[in-house]
């Protein structure tokens, strides 16, 4: 029988072997800016960090562990790298010459200052939480996020990625694990071992390298596992640490197989040319005019990495997705936020700055001229005010058929539950798991996805926001959490169940049990609201 040409089965593509380019890009993007140089959502990078508490009245610094204080994207720890402290205040001081009176160090303060960023957090408690002098932090965070201190960052930045290509790295990619794994989880093994030599050194990385090769550890579950059984003094930030630069390297994976004709895979492309470009001096090449629009775009993304890989999802189907608050509603803050719809775009970060790609073209946007409308037929309006003009910038259905095809038409689900909004948004959010779940079958993987939809259903949840895995102690299988609001916000909603749970079940049952649970009337009466409150401006 024959078979027409355009019907034939492509043969499978072979692996593309990841580049030093993409492999510098997980070092930067998703072990720095997705975990160490962000703090939920917010880019921290160009100021002295500290990991610890302090008293809002008197300063007093709390450490947590023996962290003291930190800089740059991949978070130099000054407590436990006090050689790098001369060069700071020399930046600084060069810094200051060019600023008013009084701002450059004295000798003795200079002494004062050297001393006090390089306690770690154990002479910080030895000395009752003493915090540095409050005008010269001050001053030394001006510095920092001065054109200035961004370029001193950078170059720390640089240093440390080259430091791990040629140290963790190219150890990475000589394990058996490694060279056996298929590409994106070649991605999720070089960011968790990277991730842990830059946040604990020696420590514990060369085990992980060791059993990488030995057959100890033959799956990025097992590596997985074997951070979370690091000994529980530092297992709790080890694990976060992971955690947050696993979403991050899900980001990546996601950008690296991005459809040709997304306007994010264009972005990418032009990320990896330059992946550690000084982001002081982006937009200067005259042959790449939109290379800031297209960094600030994909930095956005690893500040937003839980929603990402869904985002990128969307765009790569020409869908639509809608995520973000540009304004507070209710109790709820102003968020982050990521939206878009067929080749058309808008993201702006939790600080307000933010970026539209529409009809083609790049432009600027600010939270603060933003507002959404969510309409009673499951569709969002994003609209810009400028001028005392109010102009829409987006309108997204997610219902709407995507301009490409879906890129999981192979998913069990059946057709008429297929839109079901809990089960896309159990889906959308519940990508990050797939790292951490190891190997499941695809119908296990199906399952948890309804379970979550119907968990999230049953407690009346208008929306999922967030799918997780709980902590557990070692031995113990962990829960899966399903949230409902920020993660940081107190009146955020949470449901779990166990995991063991989540993935069992017969697909056809849990889809009836979905459509059964009746619709939450809050959406509906919030969605009246946005529609009165928008025609009422």
């Amino acid at each position: 029988m024959n078979v027409p040409a355009d019907q034939v089965a492509p043969a499978a593509a072979t692996p593309r072997p990841l580049t030093d380019a993409e492999l510098r890009a997980v070092a930067y993007f998703a072990i720095g800016v997705g975990s160490e140089g962000s703090i939920g959502g917010r880019d921290v990078s160009t100021r002295l960090s500290f990991a610890g508490n302090r008293d809002a009245d008197t300063g007093r610094m709390s450490p947590v562990g023996n962290s003291g204080y930190s800089i740059g994207t991949l978070q130099t720890d000054l407590g436990q790298h006090p050689e790098v402290i001369p060069s700071l205040l020399d930046a600084y001081q060069a810094w200051a010459a060019t600023q008013p009176a009084g701002t450059a160090l004295s000798a003795a303060e200079r002494r004062q200052t050297a001393a006090d960023l390089a306690r770690n957090g154990d002479t910080i408690d030895a000395q009752n939480g003493r915090p540095m002098d409050a005008r010269i932090e001050r001053n030394l965070n001006t510095f920092l996020r001065s054109d200035a201190g961004v370029t001193y960052i950078h170059d720390r930045d640089a240093a440390q990625v080259e430091e791990l290509m040629t140290g963790t790295l190219a150890q990475v990619r000589q394990t058996a694990l490694f060279r056996n794994s298929t590409p994106d989880d070649q991605i999720r093994l070089a960011a968790m071992v990277a991730k842990v030599e830059n946040q604990s050194g020696d420590r514990w990385a060369p085990g992980l390298l060791r059993d990488m090769n030995n057959g100890t550890h033959d799956s990025v579950a097992d590596v997985n596992q074997a951070i979370g059984r690091m000994l529980r003094a530092n297992g709790d930030y080890m694990e976060s640490g992971r955690d947050a630069t696993l979403a991050g390297a899900e980001v990546v994976v996601a950008l690296r197989n991005a459809d040709a004709r997304s306007p994010l895979h264009t972005a990418w492309q032009g990320v990896l040319a330059d992946p550690l470009a000084n982001p002081s001096q982006l937009g200067q090449d005259a042959t790449r005019p939109n290379q800031r629009a297209e960094y600030t775009t994909i930095k956005e993304l690893f500040l937003q990495k839980e929603q990402a890989p869904a985002f990128i999802d969307a765009l790569d189907r020409g869908a639509g997705y809608a995520y973000g608050r540009p304004q507070a509603e209710g109790r709820n803050r102003a968020t982050g936020g990521l939206y878009a719809q067929g080749d058309d775009f808008v993201l702006w970060n939790r600080d307000g700055p933010g970026r539209a790609y529409l009809d083609g073209q790049w432009s600027e946007v600010a939270r603060n001229d933003l507002s959404r409308v969510r309409n009673r037929d499951g569709t969002t309006d994003l609209n810009l005010a400028r001028d005392g003009n109010v102009s829409q910038l987006l309108h997204v259905d997610p219902r709407a058929p995507g301009l490409r095809a879906s890129l999981d038409v192979d998913a069990p689900v059946a057709p008429e539950r297929a839109d079901h909004p809990l089960l896309r948004q159990a889906r959308d959010q519940g990508r990050g798991l797939d790292a951490q779940l190891g190997a499941v079958s695809g119908d296990a993987r199906a399952c948890l996805d309804l379970n979550v939809a119907c968990l999230a259903a049953q407690h009346r949840f208008d929306r999922i926001d967030h799918v997780m895995l709980g902590r557990s102690p070692p031995g113990q299988e962990p829960n899966v959490l399903v949230v409902q609001g920020e993660l940081s916000d107190p009146g955020r909603r949470i449901a779990s169940m166990p995991l063991a749970d989540a993935l069992r079940g017969r697909s056809e049952e849990l889809q009836q049990r979905l459509g059964a649970v009746p619709a939450p009337q809050t959406e509906q009466q919030e969605q009246q609201q946005s529609q009165r409150a928008a025609r009422s401006m």
